[in-house]
């Protein structure tokens, strides 16, 4: 789907969908305690149906009524099984070695672009073990039942394949340790997930960056709010900030994601952010280039690139290295399009410099990648674009925001 991009001063309210990283984390914490389970406002995009689904295949029962999901109970099935992952690097690594855990033979299928991603963490655990694998362009296929043990992993990849050892300990009530291995990026993943757990009465204990599963404690509750995705609410805030002024409803003016440093960080270059009970106002006003370090926050990467481009002067990102391993390299396709503009960009290994422009005129198209996060970072950067713009590909963004362009509309006024 092609995509012309209107430039209109946008004026009115959102409600962004709720976090897809909470929502997964929540999905897959039901399905290991086993018990019922209510989750409110998920958010049901393309990345979080893949984790249902795929759990579904794992031997879990769910109920969905609109944006709230029920966990029923699992069941464990006679294998061999097929889990199809969809496009999801969530799914695939946080269930990877849950799956493998209870099934001695599973194939592991989705979108080939999936599989290019890294792995290495996973097969270095697997040869470790001597568990059978083999990788083709979409798949992964294990033969042989993953063990507790202790493990040491690096956390300068992506936490998510310690997220997925974190379940797959309390899964299995291993009090086995976990060593995580320095630098440790997106640790603020890894906290949601201990937090997750924990509010389902999983307890860790961390000691210098050692965590060790000490038992389970009876919950407050069995229904569990999911909070707004910073990373979603993040566009809308940055086009706030290049003009007009929009309304955004939050259930969590305090968060542990790593992309709710946007409202502080957009404060401090020049946006006006007046907070109320539920929802924040974000409104224009003059911005200042900024230098900003992205290892704890590397989905705003895209969004933040764009919203440099625009600000006369030059913008500094560090932390940057990460962004090569997402759904398309981010690094290289941000590049690639943003230098359509003729705006000035140097890029070293972890840092990257853009000299922005107050003025871009000119017709675009810009390409997507397949990637979410570009299509909605270069539909705010093409809103702000004298000239007609065109995204190409920019049904990918159902993945996380199937609303995004509907919710994009409403702002006319």
């Amino acid at each position: 789907m092609n995509k012309k991009v209107k430039n209109f001063t946008p004026n009115g309210s959102i409600r962004v969908p709720s976090s897809k990283s909470y929502s997964h984390r929540y999905l897959i914490s039901a399905f290991i305690s086993n018990r019922p389970t209510t989750i409110t406002n998920v958010n049901l995009c393309d990345d979080v149906l893949s984790t249902i689904e795929a759990l579904k295949t794992l031997g879990a029962s769910f109920e969905v009524y609109k944006n709230n999901v029920k966990f029923i109970k699992r069941v464990v099935k006679h294998g061999p099984i097929e889990l199809n992952v969809g496009a999801s690097g969530s799914t695939l690594r946080m269930l990877f070695p849950i799956a493998i855990y209870l099934y001695k033979d599973v194939k592991f299928v989705g979108k080939a672009s999936l599989f290019s991603r890294p792995m290495g963490v996973y097969k270095e655990i697997l040869e470790k073990q001597r568990i059978s694998y083999e990788i083709g362009e979409d798949f992964i296929h294990v033969k042989g039942n993953l063990k507790p043990t202790d493990f040491e992993v690096r956390a300068d990849v992506s936490s998510q394949f310690i997220s997925g050892l974190l379940f797959f300990n309390v899964l299995a009530g291993s009090k086995k340790k976990l060593k995580i291995i320095p630098p440790i990026e997106s640790r603020f993943y890894i906290v949601m997930t201990l937090n997750v757990l924990e509010e389902l009465g999983f307890m860790y204990e961390n000691k210098s960056n050692v965590y060790r599963y000490i038992g389970k404690v009876k919950p407050s509750t069995d229904v569990f709010d999911t909070e707004v995705d910073y990373s979603l609410l993040a566009n809308f805030a940055v086009l706030a900030t290049l003009k007009g002024s929009v309304e955004l409803f939050i259930n969590s003016i305090s968060s542990l994601q790593g992309d709710s440093i946007i409202l502080d960080f957009l404060s401090t270059i020049g946006a006006f952010i007046k907070y109320k009970d539920n929802a924040i106002v974000v409104t224009h006003h003059n911005l200042i280039p900024f230098d900003v370090n992205l290892s704890d926050c590397i989905d705003l990467g895209p969004t933040l690139f764009a919203l440099a481009s625009l600000i006369p002067g030059k913008t500094h990102f560090s932390g940057i290295k990460r962004l090569q391993y997402k759904e398309s390299n981010r690094i290289t396709s941000m590049v690639n399009e943003l230098k359509k503009t003729g705006v000035e960009i140097e890029v070293s290994e972890n840092d990257l410099y853009i000299k922005g422009k107050s003025k871009i005129e000119g017709d675009f198209t810009f390409e997507t990648y397949n990637d979410h996060r570009i299509a909605m970072a270069l539909t705010i950067l093409g809103m702000n674009i004298d000239g007609k713009v065109t995204i190409k590909g920019a049904e990918c963004v159902k993945k996380s925001y199937p609303n995004f362009y509907e919710d994009l509309e409403s702002l006319k006024g």
